[in-house]
């Protein structure tokens, strides 16, 4: 058995994994992928843009049994019986530019729901404007009692994603989102708490900053711009930002945590001076040589010098690296490498090393990448010389040993294998920081403690939550609530 393991080591083979596609065949894929990009990208004037589906099936199960809590060396465990409170669907319009979603839940998922649906967005949207729907090819949405709707009401329109093409159409993606949120527990503690207070109903966490001095102080990136709690994550108040920012990346200015920036869906970057209070654009940067998505380009990750903080880097999903040399203020395009290659340009991360190195890291589908000034050139670290994956998300720096750097990896953005990757030579070299331990997923987000570096947490995309207290010497593993999915950010403090 070992000679058969390490051969399949060797080779990257995996016989017990398998991933399944599925190819569309309609005959007009192009023409509908040109039509329903198009809106997204170009949307008409004085319209509104509604990805709109359904989720059926939605289950209310409650266990039979209480949880047995997570002790050394096991997992919390809970029984297989439940009980079953109903079922119900859920109707929702998704706005593509601001994220509104107009929702109603119906018993049952059939066109005469579907044209009820219809009624109440025509009720909630202004009677002014033309919409545009689009929806995926599902049976109930073509009915003739649907198409008479359509042709009494000619400032509506619909447009239908390819067969066997949903994924095109955005809703998709707030059906998992929905079922997110921001949790909050203490190391040891059996169970998790939903943070509600104050936030935005169904808030995407999508970064999470603790101030440096105060660790009850936290900031959450969300789609509803930023949100601050001064008491540990039990009240929030949402801050004082232009409406409509979707933000991804939150960062303190390492010399004055009264100073804050945030990247945004867009490109745009933010900045507070007043403790996070009030945001003020600065700049949005612009790459010609984006890759064209289905979603605005946006700043996954910022970084700052701490010697000198004027020297900010911000890394674009799908543009590349950026950087600035007047805090902030005006950005530069850092592509030499990369320029025409969307896995290079596919960027989910970037971390500042040493201060007085001028080393910048970058992570993408390919791995991580260093610039040793300050971005004007890169070099791969070459991932595969140290781990069987390489695809990577987040990527930190220990706050006590700049030299030393954290990366989540995967096989790929859905995979069902993660890690983390760890150097202490300023990417020299690295080695695979979680031994002993099995991530069900790619890992996304990871944490050290600042009060306490020897403290480190990482989160996959699929809900898992590894933490040491012993700098990787030994691991205990956690799982968020069920009703949470596509876990991309975590942070740990102490109390």
């Amino acid at each position: 058995n070992n000679t058969v393991s390490r051969i399949w080591r060797a080779f990257g083979l995996q016989p017990h994994r398998t991933e399944t596609f599925k190819l569309s065949s309609d005959p007009f894929f192009i023409e509908k992928v040109r039509d329903v990009v198009g809106l997204y990208l170009n949307p008409p004037d004085r319209a509104l843009v509604l990805c709109v589906d359904e989720k059926s099936q939605i289950q209310a199960l409650d266990r039979t049994r209480p949880l047995l809590p997570m002790r050394p060396g096991q997992v919390e465990r809970r029984t297989h019986d439940y009980l079953r409170h109903g079922t119900t669907s859920l109707f929702a319009a998704l706005d593509t530019r601001t994220g509104k979603v107009i929702g109603r839940c119906h018993q049952r998922h059939r066109a005469v729901e579907f044209r009820k649906f219809l009624d109440t967005i025509e009720a909630e949207v202004p009677a002014d404007l033309d919409v545009h729907l689009i929806a995926d090819n599902y049976a109930t949405h073509k009915t003739a009692l649907i198409r008479n709707w359509f042709a009494k009401r000619p400032r509506f329109h619909m447009h239908f994603t390819p067969t066997s093409a949903s994924w095109l159409n955005l809703v998709e993606r707030w059906f998992g989102a929905e079922a997110s949120g921001l949790y909050r527990k203490t190391a040891g503690d059996a169970h998790w708490d939903m943070l509600t207070d104050g936030l935005a109903p169904a808030t995407q966490a999508r970064a999470i900053a603790i101030h440096p001095n105060d660790p009850r102080t936290i900031f959450c990136g969300t789609q509803r711009g930023v949100y601050r709690s001064t008491d540990g994550g039990d009240h929030w108040q949402r801050m004082n930002m232009t409406e409509g920012r979707v933000v991804w990346s939150l960062r303190f200015h390492p010399g004055d945590p009264n100073i804050m920036f945030c990247g945004t869906e867009g490109a745009e970057v933010y900045k507070s001076v007043d403790g996070g209070e009030n945001w003020t654009q600065t700049a949005t940067i612009s790459n010609p040589s984006q890759v064209q998505m289905a979603f605005a380009m946006r700043i996954l990750g910022i970084d700052i010098e701490a010697a000198n903080p004027n020297n900010m880097y911000a890394a674009l999903e799908v543009g590349g690296a950026a950087s600035s040399t007047d805090g902030g203020n005006t950005w530069t395009i850092r592509n030499s490498e990369f320029d025409g290659d969307v896995d290079l340009l596919d960027l989910h991360g970037v971390a500042v090393g040493a201060a007085d190195s001028g080393s910048v890291f970058i992570s993408n589908r390919t791995g991580v990448w260093r610039s040793s000034d300050r971005g004007t050139s890169w070099q791969n670290c070459n991932f595969d010389q140290f781990s069987e994956i390489k695809y990577s998300r987040g990527i930190v720096r220990d706050p006590s040993d700049p030299n030393t750097l954290y990366a989540c990896v995967g096989m790929n953005f859905g995979s069902e294998e993660g890690g983390v990757m760890r150097t202490t030579n300023l990417g020299e070299s690295w080695e695979r920081f979680d031994k002993g331990i099995s991530a069900g997923s790619t890992t996304f987000g990871v944490a050290v403690n600042r009060q306490d570096p020897s403290q480190v947490y990482f989160c996959t995309r699929r809900g898992q939550i590894f933490g040491t207290h012993d700098s990787g010497a030994t691991w205990a593993a956690d799982t968020v609530p069920e009703t949470a999915m596509n876990v991309i950010s975590v942070a740990c403090t102490s109390a």
